[in-house]
C-alpha cells in the first residue's frame, strides 16, 4: 500500500503483493499519507478531516463507502502532506488534531481526561517534558521567524517563562537529568547534532 504522485493536487494510491512489481491503482485524489489498519479499512485525511474506507485486502480493492472518522487534524503541506495518525493492530486510533505549528496551549488533564488547568502563555511548545519534582516544564521554542530552536523554562507554580539556551542555531528537544538539576539538549552550533548540558 503506497501512493504515487500524480498531477499537481491529486495523487494516486496504488496497492500490490510484496515479491512482485504489479500495482494496481485504487483511488486517486488530494489525500495525505495513506494507512491500511489491519481491521480492514484504509484511512487517510483530506482537508483536516481523517476518513477510513473498508478495503478488501484479499482482491486488493476499496469494499464500501468512506466516511469520517475525526475533524481538525494536523496536516502539514498539500497533496501527500503529512498527517498524525497511526492506527494499531487492535483497532486503537491515535491522531492529533489542531494546527501543526503554533498556537498550541499546554493543558493539565486529570487520569480522566478532564482539562484542570493551563500552563503559559499560548505559544508554538514542541519536546514538552515536565521536572522530576513537577515544578518546571521544559520545552522547545522556535525563535520568531525562524526555524532555530532554544529550550525555555516554564515555572509550573508561577506560570511564567524564561529563557535557557541563548546560542543563534538549533538548540532543542530537552531531557532532564534524574535529580533536576541538569539539562540535557541537542544543538547543532558546531556543524552535526551533539548533545549538551547545562544546570
Amino acid at each position: 500500500l503506497g501512493w504515487a504522485s500524480g498531477q499537481a493536487d491529486s495523487v494516486a494510491l496504488r496497492v500490490g503483493c510484496l515479491g512482485s512489481k504489479e500495482t494496481k491503482t485504487v483511488a486517486i485524489g488530494r489525500f495525505s499519507r495513506f494507512e491500511y489498519s489491519p481491521r480492514g479499512y484504509i484511512l487517510f485525511v483530506r482537508d483536516h478531516t481523517l476518513f477510513a474506507q473498508p478495503f478488501d485486502a484479499r482482491r486488493l480493492r476499496l469494499a464500501g463507502e468512506l466516511f469520517p472518522v475525526a475533524d481538525d487534524l494536523s496536516e502539514e503541506g498539500t497533496a501527500a502532506g503529512n498527517a498524525d495518525f497511526s492506527a494499531s493492530a487492535s483497532g486503537a486510533l491515535v491522531y492529533r488534531s489542531g494546527s501543526p505549528t503554533g498556537d498550541r496551549r499546554l493543558v493539565w488533564r486529570n487520569r480522566s481526561g478532564q482539562r484542570v488547568g493551563a500552563l503559559g502563555a499560548i505559544g508554538d511548545y514542541a519536546s514538552v517534558v515536565l521536572s522530576p519534582d513537577e515544578q518546571a516544564v521544559a520545552t522547545s521554542v522556535p525563535e520568531p521567524g525562524s526555524t532555530e530552536h532554544d529550550v525555555w523554562l516554564l515555572d509550573v507554580t508561577r506560570g511564567v517563562s524564561s529563557r535557557f539556551t541563548f546560542h543563534p542555531l538549533d538548540d532543542g528537544w530537552p531531557v532532564w537529568s534524574a535529580d533536576g538539576r541538569m539539562i540535557f539538549f541537542s544543538s547543532n552550533r558546531t556543524g552535526a547534532y551533539r548533545v549538551y548540558e547545562k544546570p
